[in-house]
């Protein structure tokens, strides 16, 4: 007996020597989080870490505001984007429930106006097709982008004028409008705002006490963390006024901000389908489907750590790290960045908030984490990373010198720049204002102005960018129209001359 006895007794320190002591785990995960806030230049982040459900590493590094020095803390409050869009899902789940909401049934017949461009989309599109990205109808973000976008109705009502790229249900399309829709269907069948039924259907069962629904709401509080973009040599701060029009207009599609805490108890809810604090507030069924696959997506030339195919589920990403079944979402707009990563049969995810957009930040934080806590083979995703951004910096300059190179010098324009200026119209893209500055051609759009540099003849670009805009000449010899490529899927859009701001002509 005594020599089975040692064997076991050898096997069980084996086994607890081999087990991470918590606290020396938290230091390596804050050494590592500030190596990467350091290398990669960000302000500030915030890293939750989720094990067999539980939160076992929550902390903010470095600062929320840079000109006071104010460091970010697991109560700062981050926009997080377009994870919004698991949470319309949530709430829209909710209503299913309650048979307020069919997934299957057309939208047309649950909400009134719903019309696309595409009539068989029109007739035929479903809840589930607006939330999976199938609708045939591309991104348009240029469409609510702006200091003064359409309102949400205005955006709804305009759908009809948009161009679809793909047939209905052909292809993955990643498209906010259609989020936007979702949360209007969710209004029109509940009788309630979709703010509202983000926060009592949503953040108060879920105890997310200091979740807000819109930027505007966040902004106003003491912790929130400044958007910032990154100059030569300092920090160029984003204001929220230039961004929280825009953002809160697209609100079921990714205006939610929200802190570590509140957010990692979200994680929870997910990896644990449902049930957090021991007790059962999200039905099973609703994150079980968010979890199984419903489109296709096209694999991509460089896989990445995600090899052969991915999916998306109902407001959320599906694939496979290291032969782990993973779920995913990040959360892009103005200057904060998010992550939402988790492999639901491991019970494990991480939770990351930025307060600059570096994409780069939360795939090396995951997935490194990943690695280590599932014992798995080391790779330096950080080195990984580097080449990739290197490599594709090195695409775009080659991108940008072969379209200068192919513009026709010693050209100019066929008339003064001063008949440029006046009235485009577009029916979902509204009024585009072209005027005189300092003597260069402007166009402002969703009291967005622009400037543009000639090209050649009666060809102009925006700024630095490709995007190009091309004015055309009637037969009267006078400027009557301008092509713009707003939407990069699709041929320039047609902004038609007229004579005052909100009139095209006959």
């Amino acid at each position: 007996m005594l020599i089975p006895m040692l064997r076991i007794i050898r096997a069980t320190v084996a086994v607890l020597a081999s087990l991470p002591c918590w606290a020396q785990t938290n230091q390596e995960i804050d050494a590592l989080a500030l190596s990467v806030l350091n290398d990669w230049q960000v302000p500030g982040l915030a890293l939750a870490v989720v094990r067999d459900g539980k939160v076992i590493h929550a902390e903010g590094y470095g600062v929320r505001n840079v000109a006071n020095n104010l460091p970010v803390t697991r109560e700062t409050l981050f926009g997080i984007g377009s994870i919004s869009k698991s949470f319309t899902v949530l709430g829209l789940w909710t209503l299913h429930a309650e048979g307020k909401l069919d997934w299957d049934k057309p939208v047309r017949d649950q909400m009134a106006g719903f019309r696309l461009h595409d009539p068989m989309a029109t007739g035929r599109a479903t809840p589930r097709d607006l939330v999976t990205h199938r609708t045939g109808l591309p991104r348009h973000d240029a469409m609510w982008s702006g200091g003064q976008p359409p309102t949400r109705q205005q955006i709804f009502e305009r759908l009809r004028f948009l161009a679809p790229s793909r047939d209905f249900r052909a292809e993955f399309q990643y498209n906010n409008l259609m989020f936007l829709t979702a949360g209007l269907l969710g209004e029109a069948v509940s009788g309630e705002k979709w703010e509202a039924m983000m926060r009592h259907r949503l953040f108060e069962p879920l105890g997310m006490a200091s979740t807000k629904a819109l930027l505007a709401e966040a902004a106003a509080t003491p912790n929130f963390a400044q958007h910032y973009n990154r100059g030569k040599t300092d920090w160029t701060l984003l204001p929220v006024a230039n961004l929280q029009p825009s953002i809160d207009t697209i609100g079921p599609a990714g205006s939610i901000q929200s802190n570590l805490l509140d957010m990692a108890r979200y994680l929870q809810a997910h990896i644990g389908l449902g049930k957090l604090d021991g007790k059962s507030l999200l039905e099973r069924r609703f994150l079980t489907a968010m979890q199984t696959p419903q489109m296709v997506i096209p694999i991509p030339a460089v896989a990445g750590p995600y090899p052969g195919e991915q999916t998306y589920g109902m407001g959320l990403f599906l694939g496979y790290y290291r032969g782990r079944k993973a779920v995913w979402h990040t959360g892009t707009y103005g200057g904060h960045h998010a992550l939402l990563w988790y492999l639901p049969e491991e019970r494990f995810g991480v939770m990351i908030l930025l307060n600059r957009v570096v994409r780069e930040v939360p795939a090396i934080l995951a997935l490194t984490l990943a690695d280590r806590f599932l014992g798995l083979p080391a790779v330096d995703w950080a080195k990984l990373n580097r080449e990739a951004v290197d490599k594709a910096k090195a695409a775009v300059d080659k991108t940008r010198l072969e379209f200068e190179s192919a513009g026709r010098p010693n050209t100019k324009p066929s008339h003064p720049l001063s008949e440029y200026t006046g009235w485009y119209q577009h029916a979902a893209y509204g009024t585009a204002e072209g005027a005189l500055d300092a003597g260069l051609l402007t166009l402002k759009r969703n009291q967005r102005v622009q400037k543009l540099s000639h090209r050649h003849f009666d060809v102009f670009t925006i700024g630095e960018s490709q995007e190009i805009v091309r004015f055309t000449t009637g037969a009267n010899g006078e400027i009557e129209a301008l092509f713009w490529k707003l939407e990069p899927s699709l041929d320039p859009l047609f902004f038609s001359r007229s004579p005052t701001p909100g009139k095209r002509e006959k």
